[in-house]
Formats: structure tokens, C-alpha cells, sequence
């Protein structure tokens, strides 16, 4: 009950987590609310007095969360998200494989398009709660779009086990995240996202192959049992042929290295 300073903590009670809006809780009988702006309006506080003050934050594309106690906004807290300075090229490797990188993120729209431009992302939806990132995943899913999720943090646990393919991050992902996605990045290391996708499109395409070489050396094989040129042994080693062969070609996967 004692800080390092020596001072007692004071006690709290009714601690509520509010999924991608805040917290709010009861201290001292005054209750606390610290989140978004949106939220603190729902609880009944006038904001009118800070008005200017978020709209330079948000300028800036920061995010803004606000402190209240009771009715009376007492501050606010400017977050701004720091570009890893390998997103852009990890982005640019994912267009270049045809695929279209979407922001989903629960910071204002300002923030968001901010971030996006410093990466190379045009799609942008902010904003947004977690069941709305999931919602959107459902109705890509709905319009045949198979939609794979990277997220780390609690509120994206629910789009990533709504996606087609979920990623999460390992190192700093939250525990909810990792357990809800179907793979992790154990370093966190972004740039290996175009090799994933790179590696899982050839690995799909040595398992076609593999079944339609397999299926043509079986086919072929009882063609030419049927007419007598295949004995049993002749058959038995065509048939390890094929076996042997679709775990050579399967191997051959073991030369492809992230670049």
C-alpha cells in the first residue's frame, strides 16, 4: 500500500476497461475517467473548453486522450506513434505482391492518415472500436476477399481470429493476440511479412503441382498395367518414383531465403 516515496496509495474502486475507449474508476469518491474524447462525452462531460487545445494535437496527428474527474476535464495526454523505419519498404514489397495493405486503427482520423502517408498506406479507417475492425473483416470476407490481420494489442484479438489468416507480433504482442492468430512473429522483425506471403503463395503452389504430377504418374501407371507393359514390380517402382519425387520437388522450397 506504500509507494517508494513513502506515500500511501489511495483506493480505488468500480475499475472499469472500456475495449478501445478508456478506463474510468472511483478515487477518493470522485470518479476518474481517462480515454477518448468520444467516451468522456457519453459520461456527460463538457469538453467545450478544450476544444482548441485537441484540435492542435490533432493537427500534429497525434492521438488525444483526456482526463476528468467528476464533470471537470482536468488535461489531456498527446500520444503520436513512431514509424518503424523499415514499415515503408516492408509496404512497398506487399504492393508489389499484389497485395493491399488497410490501416484499421482506433486513433482519430488526423493521426491515422498521418501515419499511413509515412508508410505507403492509402487505405485508411480510424476510429475505429474492436468490433468494428472485425466487423469490416466480415464483410471483405463477404465480398470474397480474403483478408489476412497483423495486430498485436488486446483490441485487435477479435479481427484477428475473424480474419482468413491472422499475424501477431510476439515479442510485443499482448498475450490475447498471439493465442487468437493463426501465426506469430516471434522477432517482430515487419520485413519478413513479404516473405511470408512470398513463401505461403510458392509452398500452395508446390502442393498443386505435387497432386497433378502425382495424379498424372498414377493415371499413367494403370494405363499402362492395363495393357501389360507394367509388371508389379515395374509398378511398385513407379510408384515410389512419384513418392520420391513430390518430396523432392517439396524440398526444393529449402533454397528460398528471405532476402
Amino acid at each position: 500500500r506504500y509507494t517508494e516515496q513513502g506515500g500511501t496509495l489511495t483506493d480505488v474502486s468500480e475499475f472499469k476497461v472500456l475495449a478501445g475507449q478508456g478506463i474510468s474508476a472511483v478515487v477518493d469518491k470522485v470518479r476518474i475517467v481517462v480515454g477518448k474524447p468520444e467516451l468522456l462525452k457519453t459520461q456527460g462531460i463538457d469538453l467545450a473548453g478544450t476544444k482548441a487545445l485537441m484540435a492542435k494535437y490533432y493537427e500534429q496527428g497525434a492521438t488525444v486522450i483526456l482526463v476528468a474527474a467528476g464533470d471537470i476535464p482536468l488535461g489531456l495526454i498527446a500520444l503520436a506513434d513512431t514509424v518503424r523505419g523499415d514499415s515503408p519498404e516492408a509496404v512497398s514489397k506487399l504492393n508489389a505482391l499484389g497485395i493491399t495493405p488497410m490501416l484499421l486503427t482506433g486513433d482519430n482520423g488526423k493521426a491515422a492518415v498521418s501515419i499511413a502517408a509515412k508508410v505507403g498506406i492509402t487505405e485508411v479507417k480510424a476510429n475505429l472500436l474492436p468490433e468494428n475492425k472485425m466487423q469490416i473483416i466480415k464483410e471483405s470476407a463477404e465480398s470474397n476477399k480474403k483478408i489476412c490481420m497483423v495486430g498485436d494489442g488486446v483490441n485487435d484479438a477479435l479481427a484477428l481470429s475473424s480474419a482468413y489468416a491472422g499475424i501477431a507480433m510476439g515479442g510485443v504482442g499482448s498475450d490475447i493476440a498471439v493465442e487468437s492468430a493463426d501465426a506469430v512473429l516471434v522477432s517482430d522483425d515487419i520485413k519478413r511479412l513479404p516473405y511470408l506471403f512470398c513463401i505461403t503463395r510458392k509452398s500452395m503452389a508446390k502442393v498443386k503441382q505435387n497432386i497433378i504430377i502425382s495424379l498424372i504418374i498414377n493415371f499413367t501407371a494403370i494405363i499402362l498395367s492395363g495393357f501389360g507393359i507394367l509388371t508389379p514390380v515395374t509398378a511398385a517402382l513407379v510408384h515410389n518414383f512419384g513418392s520420391v519425387f513430390v518430396v523432392v520437388n517439396a524440398a526444393l522450397l529449402l533454397r528460398e531465403r528471405d532476402k
